[in-house]
């Protein structure tokens, strides 16, 4: 919910949508974003460099693999965390995948504080993987697999930029044999994900409209 007063940032996004066209990629197993400068075939992706990778070369029907939305700022730019606050829209990906196959949420790396527009925000100043698990049916009938996903971001500095793209992964059948070009980037975004750790308890103490959450911890 956005007050008045406040940067309307979904209203933002609807304005831009009017003039922002898609753009699509297909990829094979998926390498990592290259570092780019900015040009002005870039202005779809102002801000950021992005990409969909695997984590493997190949998939086995039945076996879970993860493939990740891998994105790169470029100096001072930064994109939402799930829960951004006040201002802000997390990155999003609208999966089209063949019938019998799932994809997770997204594995959210641990945020970073920033701002935009004096308003502070929860977001990733940083190069962060945004993973998921793919789950394929026990069978499946062809020599490939295509996973398409429809990607929406906000990126901000001084200004937003908000994008959208449509990402196509090709996947072979077979046995699966890891991306030795991508492995460190799911292993370095692994040691980023939040855990839960049972030893603490948490209870949520604040009621809704309260000026300040107030979590109990023991």
């Amino acid at each position: 919910r956005y007050d008045r007063g406040k940067i309307n940032m979904p209203h933002i996004l609807s304005i831009y949508c009017l003039l922002l066209s898609f753009q699509s990629y297909v990829l094979a197993a998926g390498d990592c974003c290259p570092k780019k400068p900015f040009t002005k075939d870039q202005e779809l992706t102002q801000g950021l460099d992005i990409c969909l990778i695997s984590e493997t070369q190949s998939f086995e029907p039945g076996k879970p693999f993860r493939v990740g939305l891998h994105i790169r700022h470029h100096e001072g730019f930064h994109s939402y965390w799930k829960n951004p606050g006040n201002v802000g829209i997390p990155t999003e990906v609208k999966w089209e995948l063949p019938v019998g196959f799932k994809a997770s949420a997204f594995q959210w790396p641990y945020p970073e504080q920033t701002r935009m527009a004096q308003h502070p925000c929860y977001g990733y100043l940083r190069d962060v993987l945004l993973i998921t698990t793919i789950t394929p049916p026990d069978t499946f009938q062809g020599e490939s697999l295509t996973i398409k996903g429809n990607a929406r971001w906000m990126c901000c500095k001084k200004s937003c930029f908000p994008g959208f793209q449509t990402f196509s992964l090709i996947l072979p059948v077979g046995k699966q044999v890891p991306n030795l070009k991508s492995q460190k980037l799911f292993v370095h975004s692994d040691k980023e994900n939040p855990l839960p750790n049972p030893e603490i308890k948490a209870v949520l103490t604040s009621v809704a409209n309260d000026s300040q959450i107030s979590v109990s911890l023991s």
